[in-house]
């Protein structure tokens, strides 16, 4: 598989220019995978083996503590995005992001509604396929003192991936069984999507 190499614009000119990014000084990270998460790993094989799941991605941030949660069927991808900061430059985080900024605090977003703003962005896009994740959707969620976020994707041929996700609910699906595995303080106590009066789907 060829693997692209990031352009130096991309590691160093550019990190800064979103201020809001989600890598934000040196937070205590409590990694997890299908390695040491059985349960988790079952929720991610049964996306895969029915509905053709190839990624799933949870991060519960403590934004008082500046601790993170984050599971990842991927940490091979997920690595990369962090370690080389391409999250920073990542058109679905900033959407986000930016969400939150104007006072959505409840948010789902199929990623095929957002568009690209620069070049930087369509280079995440193309590094991400690389690793199969594509045609997905996500949740994101914050209160101020806590934000939350979770991807779901499928493989970068299956274009009807993203209408099986809204199609069978997987997003609040699977949203309940990450908050059930997880023992962090608060995180079994968020509401679910039905629950949330300001939920705002992104088209």
């Amino acid at each position: 598989m060829n693997i692209y190499t990031p352009k130096q614009t991309l590691n160093e000119r550019n990190i800064l220019r979103w201020h809001k990014a989600i890598i934000i000084g040196q937070p205590e990270i409590h990694r997890y995978s299908n390695e040491n998460s059985p349960l988790i790993k079952l929720e991610f094989d049964q996306l895969q083996s029915f509905y053709g799941c190839s990624y799933l991605i949870y991060v519960y941030e403590n934004l008082i503590t500046n601790e993170k949660i984050i599971y990842s069927s991927n940490w091979d991808w997920q690595k990369r995005l962090i370690d080389e900061k391409l999250i920073n430059e990542c058109h679905i985080f900033k959407a986000a992001l930016k969400a939150f900024q104007i006072g959505r605090n409840a948010i789902v977003l199929p990623w095929k509604a957002v568009p690209f703003s620069c070049e930087l962005e369509k280079e995440v896009h193309v590094f991400r396929r690389e690793y199969r994740i594509a045609n997905g959707a996500g949740f994101g969620y914050t209160d101020g003192s806590v934000r939350e976020f979770m991807g779901i994707a499928g493989d970068t041929s299956d274009i009807a991936f993203e209408g099986r996700v809204f199609q069978y609910n997987l997003i609040e699906k699977t949203l309940k069984v990450m908050r059930e595995n997880f023992t962090y303080p608060n995180i079994r106590q968020l509401a679910l999507l039905r629950d949330y009066q300001n939920l705002h789907i992104i088209h």
